[in-house]
């Protein structure tokens, strides 16, 4: 990341907190940055900027949306072909896909980061019921 804080543009529009709906502040400490919410919720930025990788939350909400990014790679793994990489990754690619007309999304904005707790938790369900 670059010391020179001045020469990175930060977002028009701070992220939302997922978990109050408040506006995140950006909290650099030495080398890491990351948008912080009053209620606790954090989400770090994105590698070599300020800009947010994903919406702040808490604890839960991340633990979901972990447990969610799991079962689409556990999907992927069962709808490959076979069990090399390449494959393993159109797996994954595929149930993605079919998450995002699932839930009525497209697949550009099918993202693990943005999901709120009960989202996560419902693709998780979806992803467990592909095979």
């Amino acid at each position: 990341m670059s010391k020179n804080i001045a020469a990175i543009s930060l977002p028009r529009n701070p992220p939302k907190c997922v978990e109050c709906g408040e506006r995140a502040f950006l909290h650099q400490h030495e080398d890491t940055a990351r948008w912080v919410c009053s209620c606790g919720a954090y989400a770090y930025c994105k590698q070599g900027s300020l800009l947010p990788g994903a919406r702040p939350c808490g604890d839960d909400t991340r633990e979901a949306r972990r447990e969610a990014h799991a079962a689409c790679n556990e999907a992927g793994e069962r709808i490959a072909k076979s069990p090399s990489s390449r494959h393993k990754w159109e797996g994954v690619n595929g149930a993605r896909w079919m998450a995002a007309r699932h839930f009525g999304t497209s697949y550009k904005s099918f993202q693990f980061g943005w999901m709120t707790k009960a989202e996560a938790e419902s693709a998780k369900a979806f992803f467990e019921t592909l095979s």
